[in-house]
């Protein structure tokens, strides 16, 4: 099978859309009416289970790769019924996300926004200091399909029939 570059962001699309919708579902469920939506992985380091908020969500990274792991083995059959590789993919992708969020707050690294909403950064060490760069998107080259002119010569007729 050939995967054009528009079939990964096809997949991406599918699979980031679910992921957002993961998490705020999850973010929901865990966190109850608290408006912060990490209280249960914060809570975790009040157990004194870690050091910090960061190897929480780093044990759990390595859970869901373990998962995938076992999805991977010839005749693996899951005995969790409600949670598909896809799923655990969406998981780890999330999880990533929140590692990268608290390892910018525990270094203090601004938060880059225009007109209230997160701009997408990339921290740069250099030398001494860690500043943001903006990350620009870049666009794809689609195939463009031609189609055909119409000739100009082409009429609808219109057939009025009275009764």
């Amino acid at each position: 099978m050939v995967l054009r570059p528009e079939d990964i962001i096809t997949m991406q699309d599918r699979l980031f859309s679910f992921c957002r919708s993961q998490a705020q579902k999850k973010g929901n469920d865990y966190s109850g009416n608290s408006e912060d939506t990490f209280m249960n992985l914060r809570r975790v380091k009040d157990f004194k289970c870690t050091e910090n908020d960061m190897l929480t969500v780093l044990g759990e990274l390595v859970k869901k790769c373990s998962r995938l792991s076992n999805f991977s083995q010839p005749g693996f059959v899951s005995q969790v019924t409600e949670e598909s590789a896809f799923d655990t993919i969406s998981d780890l992708i999330n999880y990533a996300t929140y590692w990268q969020m608290f390892f910018e707050e525990s270094k203090g690294l601004p938060k880059i926004t225009r007109n209230g909403k997160p701009l997408p950064v990339e921290y740069v060490q250099t030398g001494d200091k860690v500043i943001p760069r903006l990350i620009k998107k870049k666009k794809l080259k689609r195939k463009t399909s031609v189609k055909p002119k119409r000739k100009a010569s082409l009429k609808r007729t219109v057939k009025v029939v009275q009764k």
